[in-house]
C-alpha cells in the first residue's frame, strides 16, 4: 500500500520568504528616502541655528568696536545625525569659519577734512585727507550631505549677509553700519581666523584699535567718498540694505571686480568713527600716527597739561612714547601713554617754545607746540612779592558810552563801540593789600588787529597804571606781566549794530510793452521814471504809477536761513522774472494774465543777491488801453517751512548799478563749429542785442582785462582748443565820444543754451506704443502714460501728455501710476533745467519727479508737483544730475503719484534746457 504524498508544510515556508522579502523592502525604501528627508531637515535646522551664531558674532564685533569690550561667542560648526539600529547615517555634516580676503581687501574715505582739532587736521592732511584700512571677511561655509541650498555666510564690513552666489540677501537681524545719517562708521578685521569641524568654536574678539573715538569731517569742495571690498555686489549694497535710502548718500556704485563705492553729499559735517577689531591669531596692533592735546585752554605754570596719542584710525595708543622739548619740566620729559592712550606733564616757568613729540618728529603731525602762561590766581597773579591785576571794574567805570562790561564767569571783557579806543588799567598791591608805585607793567595782546597797546609799557602811580587799548572787531586775549607776576584777559570787540531798512529798492520805468513768448523789457536801456524803498515786491510802490505800460526792476538782498533747496515762485499778470545771484530762477515772462511759475535753486545760508522784473502790457487781453488786472505775488518755500509770501524782514534794499539810459551791452557765445579730435572749435560772440548808439565792439576773449580785438560788427569769430574755450568773454561797447559805454561779460559759458525734449517712456499699460521703451526705469511700471508725440509741443494746454493711473490689484484703492521717460543726447553744459510746462492735476493730489540713473538709481532730490490750476515748474538740476549728465549719461526721469488713490495729470510739454550761464 503507498502513502498519499503530505505538502501540508509548503504554505507557511513560502509565506514566510515573501515577508521577509517585504520586510527588505520595506527597510530598503527608508533608509533610501525617509533616512535622508529626515537628514536635510536636520541639516536645515543647523543652518538656521548657525547663522543665530553668526548674528551674535557679527554683534560682538561691533559692541567691542563700540565699547572696547568684545565678548566669546560660540559657532555650531557642524552637525551630527541621531543613532538609527538599522540604518546606515553618512557622516556627519561638517563646516568651516574662516577669514579670507576679498578684492583689494581695503576700507577707506577719502576727500575729507576735519573741522575740529588742529592735530588731527594735520595728520589728515599728511593721509592726503585719504584714510584707508586693510581688512578681511570672516566666512562660513557648510559641507552637508543632502541640505544643497546652504549659503555662504560672510560678515564683512559690520554687515552679515547670506551669499546664495547669484542672489544676495541680508538677514533681518543684521543692518548696515557704514553710513547712518551723518554718522561714518568703519569697522575693519584683522587677523587669521580657521576652524573646521562638528563641534562649536569660540571666537572672542580682541580691540586693536578702539573704542571708537568720533571725528568730524567734512568737504565744502566736493564729495565724500567710502570704498570697501565686498563680495556682495553694489546694486545689492543699494537696494537690499538701508545704504540706498540715506539721506546723504548720493550713489553706491561698483568700482571695480569685488569693489564698491559710496558717494556721500558735500558740504554736510559728519562724525567718522573707525576701529579695528581682531579674530584669530597673527593679529597686529596698531602704532601712534599723531599727537595732540586734550582741552584748548592756555598751558600754565603748576597746572597739568595732557597730551593723548592716537594712531591710524583716530583712537588712543597705549605705551607709546613721547617726549618734552623746551620749557622747565617737572619730572622726567619722556613718558609712556597709560592704556587710555594719554600723558600727563606739568611746567615750573614760562616758556614760549615748548614741544611734544612722537616718533622722529617728521612732521606737524608728530608735534604738539604750545607756549606755558604764567599761573593765574583767581583774577590776577601772584607773583613774587606783589599782586597784579586787570581792575575791569574801573574799566566799567571809565569809558561812559563805550559798551565796556565784564563777564567774570569766563573772564572775558566785552568791547561794543565805534570807537578806536578804550581806557584800560591794572592794579599793583603787595600781599597784604598796600598801594606800589612805579612798578613798570608790560603790555601785550595776542592779536594785535583786534588789541593793541601803543605805549607797551608803562609804570604805576598810587598802585595803578593806565594806558589805551585800541580795539578793533575781533577776539584775542590781552597780558600784563611785571618782574614774576602777570595777568590775562580775554577781550571781545564788537560795533554796534547800524540800522538797515528792510523791503526792495525798485526802479520804476514807462514804455509801449507788449510781448509774446519770452518777451521782457530791456530796462537796462531806459532811464527810470522814478526811484525809492518799497516793503516788499509792490507795483504800487510809486505812487504816480500808470494803469498800463509800465514795469519795474526790484533789488534786495536776502538772508537765507540755512543751506538747502529753495522753490521761488511769481504770481503776474503780466510778465515777470526773479533772479538769484544774478541767475534765472523763475521765469514768467510774456503777455499773459495771471499765471504762477516757479523754480528750485539751492542756495547757502547767508545773504543772496534777489532781483525781480514784472511789466504791464499796454494793452489790456481785448486790445484795449483799459487797466487790467495788475498783479505780482513774489513767494519763497524752503527747509522747514511752507509756501509764502517774502516777509519784509528778510530782505535788505540793494542799490544796483546806474541805468543811464545810454548804450547797453548784449553778449552771447556759440559754437559754430566742432574741430575733430584736439582740433581748435570755432566760436562765434554775438553783441547784436546791444542797444544805443554804437560805434565799436571791443572784444575780450578770457576776460583777462586784455583786448583782444576791436570791430564795428557786432559779430566776430575766435578759435580756442577744447580745453581752454572762451569760458568768461567780454564786449565793450564804445559810444560815439570814443569812450566805453557799457560792458557785458559771459560768465561762466562757452556755447548757446540748447533745449533738449524727452526721446522715449516708458508705462505700465501692457501695450508697446511708438517711442515706448521697455528697458528704461523704472523696473516696475504702472499707469499709463498717452499723447507722447505732444511732449515737444507748447501748445498753451492744447495737446497735453497725459500720465494716469491703472488698478494693480483689483482693490479699491489699489490704483498706482509710476512711469518713465528718457531724456537723451544732453550736451556737455555748467547747468541743466527742468521745464515741466503747464501742468495741472486735481486739488490735493500730488506727483514726484526724480532723476534717476539707467537702472533706478536717485540721481538728486525728487521735486513734488501740486497745483490744482495749470502752472509751469522750473527746476534748476542738482550739480549730482549735472555731473552726472555731463559724462554722457542719459537723464532718466521717473513719474509717480504720492498716493495709491486714482490720479492723473495733464502736461503741456517736458524740456530740459543746458546751459552755461
Amino acid at each position: 500500500m503507498r502513502l498519499l504524498e503530505d505538502e501540508r508544510g509548503v504554505t507557511v515556508q513560502i509565506g514566510a520568504i515573501l515577508m521577509f522579502a517585504i520586510l527588505v523592502i520595506l527597510l530598503s525604501t527608508y533608509q533610501a528616502y525617509v533616512v535622508p528627508q529626515e537628514n536635510e531637515a536636520i541639516e536645515f535646522q543647523h543652518s538656521q541655528a548657525v547663522e543665530s551664531d553668526l548674528v551674535a558674532v557679527r554683534n560682538s564685533v561691533l559692541s567691542a568696536a563700540g565699547s572696547g569690550g568684545g565678548r566669546p561667542e560660540s559657532v555650531a560648526l557642524g552637525t551630527q545625525y541621531p543613532v538609527r539600529t538599522f540604518f546606515v547615517n553618512p557622516p556627519s555634516a561638517t563646516g568651516t569659519l574662516q577669514t579670507e580676503t576679498v578684492g583689494n581687501a581695503t576700507l577707506s574715505v577719502a576727500n575729507v577734512t576735519v573741522t575740529d582739532d588742529e592735530e588731527t587736521a594735520q595728520f589728515f592732511t599728511r593721509q592726503n585727507n585719504s584714510l584707508s584700512y586693510p581688512t578681511k571677511s570672516l566666512v562660513y561655509d557648510a559641507q552637508y550631505n543632502v541640505y544643497g541650498g546652504a549659503p555662504s555666510r560672510v560678515l564683512e564690513n559690520g554687515l552679515l549677509y547670506n551669499d546664495f552666489a547669484d542672489v544676495h540677501t541680508v538677514p533681518a537681524a543684521s543692518n548696515q553700519v557704514l553710513v547712518d545719517g551723518e554718522t561714518i562708521t568703519l569697522v575693519a578685521l584683522n587677523g587669521s581666523y580657521f576652524q573646521n569641524g562638528v563641534t562649536a568654536s569660540a571666537v572672542d574678539p580682541s580691540v586693536l584699535s578702539g573704542p571708537y573715538n568720533p571725528v568730524d569731517v567734512t568737504n565744502t569742495t566736493g564729495n565724500v567718498t567710502i570704498t570697501f571690498s565686498s563680495r556682495m555686489p553694489a546694486a545689492e549694497w543699494r537696494n537690499r540694505t538701508s545704504l540706498g535710502t540715506q539721506e546723504h548718500v548720493v550713489s553706491v556704485t561698483q568700482a571695480g571686480e569685488n569693489e564698491v563705492q559710496v558717494v556721500l553729499e558735500g558740504g554736510v559735517e559728519y562724525t567718522l568713527r573707525a576701529a579695528k577689531i581682531g579674530v584669530g591669531s597673527q593679529t597686529v596692533d596698531t602704532e601712534a600716527a599723531y599727537i595732540t592735546r586734550v582741552g584748548n585752554d592756555t598751558v600754565r605754570v603748576g597746572d597739568p597739561v595732557t597730551f593723548e596719542v592716537r594712531d591710524e584710525y583716530n583712537n588712543p595708543v597705549p605705551n607709546a612714547d613721547v617726549s618734552v622739548s623746551g620749557g622747565d619740566v617737572v619730572g622726567s620729559r619722556d613718558k609712556s601713554t597709560g592704556s587710555d592712550g594719554r600723558v600727563t606733564y606739568e611746567f615750573s616757568a614760562v616758556s614760549s617754545s615748548a614741544r611734544a613729540t612722537i616718533g622722529d618728529d617728521s612732521d606737524d603731525a608728530d608735534r604738539v607746540e604750545f607756549d606755558v602762561a604764567q599761573s593765574t590766581a583767581g583774577n590776577g597773579t601772584v607773583g613774587g612779592t606783589y599782586n597784579l591785576r586787570w581792575d575791569t571794574e574801573w574799566m566799567e567805570a571809565n569809558n561812559p558810552g563805550l559798551g565796556v562790561a565784564y563777564y567774570s564767569e569766563n573772564n572775558t571783557l566785552v568791547v561794543n563801540t565805534s570807537n578806536t579806543y578804550i581806557n584800560a588799567s591794572t592794579t599793583v598791591s603787595t600781599s597784604s593789600g598796600g598801594s606800589l608805585s612805579g612798578v613798570l607793567v608790560d603790555y601785550a595782546t595776542e592779536n594785535t588787529s583786534v588789541a593793541d597797546f601803543p605805549d607797551s609799557e608803562n609804570r604805576t602811580s598810587d598802585s595803578r597804571s593806565i594806558v589805551q587799548m585800541y580795539v578793533n572787531p575781533g577776539e584775542t586775549r590781552v597780558h600784563a606781566t611785571a618782574s614774576v607776576g602777570g595777568d590775562e584777559l580775554a577781550v571781545k570787540v564788537t560795533r554796534p549794530a547800524t540800522p538797515q531798512p528792510g523791503g526792495t529798492y525798485f526802479r520804476y520805468y514807462e514804455g509801449d510793452y507788449t510781448g509774446s513768448g519770452s518777451y521782457m523789457p530791456n530796462f537796462e536801456a531806459q532811464t527810470a521814471v522814478a526811484d525809492g524803498n518799497a516793503s516788499t515786491f509792490d507795483i504800487d510802490a510809486y505812487g504816480g504809477r500808470r494803469t498800463n505800460g509800465y514795469g519795474y526792476n526790484f533789488t534786495a538782498s536776502i538772508a537765507v536761513p540755512e543751506d538747502g533747496t529753495y522753490t521761488f515762485a511769481t504770481t503776474s499778470d503780466d510778465g515777470s522774472r526773479l533772479y538769484i545771484d544774478g541767475q534765472l530762477v523763475v521765469d514768467n515772462a510774456g503777455d499773459h494774465s495771471v499765471q504762477k511759475a516757479s523754480g528750485d535753486v539751492y542756495l547757502t545760508a547767508g545773504q543772496h543777491d534777489i532781483t525781480v522784473t514784472y511789466y504791464d502790457n499796454t494793452y489790456d487781453e481785448e486790445g484795449n488801453s483799459e487797466p487790467s488786472q495788475d498783479t505780482l505775488e513774489v513767494t519763497w518755500a524752503g527747509p522747514g517751512f511752507a509756501e509764502a509770501e517774502i516777509p519784509e524782514s528778510v530782505l535788505t534794499p540793494r542799490v544796483p548799478a546806474a541805468a543811464s539810459g545810454g548804450p547797453s551791452a548784449a553778449l552771447s557765445i556759440t559754437m559754430t563749429d566742432d574741430g575733430p579730435g584736439n582740433s581748435a572749435d570755432t566760436y562765434e560772440l554775438d553783441a547784436s542785442g546791444s542797444t544805443g548808439d554804437i560805434t565799436e565792439y571791443r572784444w575780450d576773449f578770457d576776460n583777462d582785462g586784455t583786448i583782444d580785438e576791436t570791430t564795428t560788427s557786432p559779430t566776430t569769430t575766435t578759435q580756442h582748443q577744447p580745453n581752454s574755450r572762451p569760458a568768461n568773454a567780454r564786449v565793450v561797447v564804445v559810444g560815439p565820444n570814443g569812450q566805453d559805454a557799457a560792458v557785458r561779460s559771459y560768465s561762466g559759458g562757452t556755447t548757446a543754451a540748447v533745449t533738449t525734449y524727452p526721446s522715449a517712456f516708458k508705462d505700465g499699460d501692457g501695450s508697446t506704443e511708438t517711442n515706448e521703451d521697455p528697458s528704461i526705469p523704472p523696473q516696475n511700471a504702472y499707469g499709463d502714460l498717452s499723447g507722447f508725440g505732444n511732449v515737444d509741443v507748447d501748445s498753451n494746454d492744447n495737446q497735453v501728455v497725459t500720465i494716469s493711473s491703472t488698478d494693480y490689484n483689483g482693490t479699491i484703492g489699489g490704483f498706482q501710476t509710476r512711469v518713465g521717460i528718457a531724456v537723451e543726447s544732453l550736451p556737455s553744459r555748467s547747468q541743466h533745467t527742468l521745464v515741466i510746462g503747464d501742468y495741472r492735476m486735481s486739488s490735493g493730489q500730488g506727483f514726484d519727479v526724480t532723476p534717476v540713473t539707467a537702472d533706478g538709481t536717485a540721481l538728486g532730490q525728487t521735486y513734488s508737483l501740486q497745483s490744482g490750476s495749470t502752472t509751469t515748474r522750473t527746476i534748476q538740476l542738482s550739480q549730482s544730475v549735472v555731473d552726472y549728465i555731463n559724462s554722457g549719461g542719459t537723464l532718466y526721469l521717473r513719474v509717480e503719484a504720492q498716493t495709491n488713490a486714482y490720479s492723473g495729470i495733464r502736461i503741456d510739454y517736458i524740456q530740459v534746457e543746458s546751459s552755461d550761464q
